[in-house]
């Protein structure tokens, strides 16, 4: 059992000459393809330390991701956070006004909420359902709440001329995340951001990205009342747009868990939480 511990690190191993081609192809930097392909010796001590030989999982962070993302040119690591490519899957829609720039995000039509805003079973009885009606005058909708994502239940009416669509289903974006290695430190997922900002337009100018987006226990609003303003977490947080979606139903523990994005006109921008101006991220 322990020889085959390495078995799936052997076949993805595998990959690297054809993987090396490609960055070679893109331009990317050396520097760019070590500090990537080193999260999977991360991972790999990280599996030795919890079974005390060496070796990789298969799921859920194991060999499968990694063929899929890692050795597939779809994810990299520039400094603190990992970015990888894929589409926006969540049937939500983002605006932000042409004048001051405020962005607000509104559920798609047909969700379903409970009494606080959070997602529910079409067939609860105390659910309500969100409606989504855009046409050539107004976007009718129903706003999530940046600072919880919790859904509001009365509609919202946006004049149309004044409200550019910035994301929707399907659009084309960035998934955030954070790996195990030391603190999450603001700075440094400050300037992954802005690495991101100057990677992804230099090496993959057809991929034009709407937004990042972060799936994460960490994008819990409830954080705040516990932590300190200065902790990492909350400062993390604090550069977000939330919003709950329903988790599949293979995940173990709680049905509804949190994720975030950040739009890609904007800066990171330190304790200036969801400013208009600010590259901050939305979470869903």
């Amino acid at each position: 059992m322990r020889k085959a511990g390495m078995f799936h690190v052997v076949v993805l191993l595998s990959v690297l000459p054809s993987l090396r081609a490609f960055y070679h192809e893109r331009r990317i930097p050396h520097a760019v393809f070590d500090q990537t392909m080193g999260d999977l010796a991360r991972n790999i001590r990280a599996f030795q330390k919890n079974r005390g030989y060496l070796g990789l999982d298969l799921y859920p962070a194991g060999a499968r991701w990694f063929r899929a993302h890692h050795f597939a040119g779809m994810l990299f690591e520039l400094g603190r956070l990992h970015f990888n490519f894929q589409p926006f899957g969540y049937d939500l829609h983002a605006y932000r006004h042409t004048a001051n720039r405020e962005v607000v995000l509104l559920a798609g039509d047909q969700m379903c909420f409970d009494d606080a805003g959070r997602p529910a079973q079409a067939d609860d009885k105390e659910a309500w359902t969100a409606a989504f009606h855009p046409d050539a005058r107004t976007i009718h909708g129903h706003r999530l709440r940046p600072e919880t994502g919790r859904a509001a239940r009365s509609l919202v009416n946006l004049p149309a001329g004044l409200w550019q669509p910035i994301l929707g289903k399907g659009d084309p974006i960035l998934g955030v995340h954070i790996h195990a290695d030391g603190p999450m430190a603001h700075d440094q997922c400050g300037e992954s951001f802005r690495r991101a900002m100057d990677f992804f337009p230099r090496h993959f100018p057809e991929y034009e990205i709407r937004a990042f987006t972060c799936n994460s226990w960490l994008m819990d609003h409830q954080f705040a009342k516990y932590l300190s303003p200065k902790s990492n977490i909350v400062r993390f947080l604090s550069e977000y747009y939330l919003f709950p979606f329903k988790a599949p139903s293979k995940m173990p523990g709680s049905s509804t868990w949190r994720s975030a994005a950040r739009w890609r006109s904007w800066t990171w921008t330190p304790n200036r939480r969801r400013h208009p101006c600010s590259e901050r991220s939305c979470s869903m």
